[in-house]
């Protein structure tokens, strides 16, 4: 359960890691509290989206069935996939400013998927290994971000589509 779990961690966090990869392409240098922030951002809403998603779907389970679980987790893997291929435009509008103006809307974006895993994660394990898979989303998401940020000023943009297609190939395996 332990590798599953830490499987659908790095999954989910690929869109946060991508976007820290944009954002770092828009730096001329990475600050620590720039990382600080996007570890806080990102993780911090990759922990609360999964709970909203369990809250959700424990309200909702008498209507959900194991298909349904197999095909949003499918579904939400394929758009990963799709969304890696029109990365370009939505980076070309990042910007290097880690405000919450900025971060929230980006931070938002990335967790719809850690909404749709969290009712999914209701389904597949008890209330102990979802605490632990919730806090190992929001972790490895934050420790992604700032990498992403290092990785984007680093490298640039080549990292960025293939980090997303692997979370999305992952979760669709999964």
């Amino acid at each position: 359960i332990i590798i599953q779990i830490l499987l659908i961690s790095v999954s989910v966090a690929m869109d946060a890691f991508a976007v820290s990869i944009g954002k770092g392409l828009t730096v001329s240098r990475v600050r620590v509290q720039d990382a600080v922030k996007s570890t806080l951002w990102f993780g911090g809403f990759q922990m609360l989206f999964p709970i909203l998603g369990y809250f959700a779907a424990s309200t909702f389970s008498k209507y959900v069935t194991q298909f349904d679980i197999f095909a949003l987790l499918v579904f939400i893997g394929g758009n990963m996939v799709h969304e890696a291929f029109e990365e370009d435009e939505e980076n070309s509008k990042e910007t290097a400013q880690f405000d919450w103006k900025h971060m929230l809307p980006l931070a938002v974006a990335c967790s719809i998927d850690a909404f749709a895993v969290g009712v999914s994660l209701t389904f597949m394990f008890t209330k102990a290994h979802m605490a632990f898979a919730i806090l190992s989303i929001g972790v490895v998401t934050g420790l992604f971000s700032a990498a992403g940020l290092y990785i984007g000023r680093a490298f640039g943009s080549r990292w960025q589509e293939p980090a997303q297609i692997a979370g999305g190939v992952v979760l669709i395996l999964l």
